[in-house]
């Protein structure tokens, strides 16, 4: 049952990345349904451990613990520049093909970063082949200062709260520590 949880969980937390397309304002894309919400629901309700049709920052943290080991590379439970670039580099690229694309990165921002952070595809694919490689990526990252944004006590890593903290800021629209069916946009 607790490994059935905790999937359901990693689960929602890919969808983050699939719930928007490209092309519209981050505060839009983040309040606008998309597609199917079959899925998103269903992942909604699995990090909705109380049933009380909202998912709170504890709730939220609870199904970021095993997303947040896969970029923990050397499981010091912090996350140092590499580490967090690696992790987001393997996260966003959907397709799987070693590459992210103008479609990825779009939707990684709107889910990843807050929206005041504007990122062009253009000023990060600094070799116009229409993909970023690692070294794009991590570039792009560092000119957006994205680690910062994670790094809540400055102190040069990020630990699982601090990620949590941030990642559910950026969805929590209204500011009442929870997140409800449209932030999570199934409804």
């Amino acid at each position: 049952m607790e490994r059935n949880r905790l999937l359901g969980a990693l689960a929602a937390l890919g969808l983050l990345l699939t719930l928007v397309g490209c092309g519209a304002s981050s505060e839009h894309a983040r309040t606008t349904p998309v597609g199917d919400p079959g899925p998103r629901r269903a992942a909604f309700d699995d990090m909705d451990v109380d049933q009380d049709a909202t998912v709170t920052s504890t709730e939220f943290y609870g199904a970021i613990e095993g997303f947040y080991d896969d970029f923990d590379a050397n499981q010091d439970g912090r996350l140092d520049h590499a580490e967090t670039a690696n992790g987001l580099y393997a996260a966003w690229d959907l397709d799987r093909d070693g590459a992210i694309d103008e479609s990825e990165l779009g939707r990684a921002v709107v889910a990843w970063f807050p929206s005041r952070i504007e990122v062009r595809f253009d000023q990060w694919d600094t070799s116009n082949d229409g993909a970023l490689d690692r070294a794009e990526l991590h570039a792009g990252l560092e000119r957006v200062r994205v680690f910062a944004h994670y790094d809540g006590d400055d102190d040069g890593s990020v630990t699982d709260l601090e990620l949590s903290d941030a990642l559910f800021s950026y969805w929590d629209i209204d500011g009442d520590a929870s997140l409800d069916a449209l932030e999570w946009r199934w409804e």
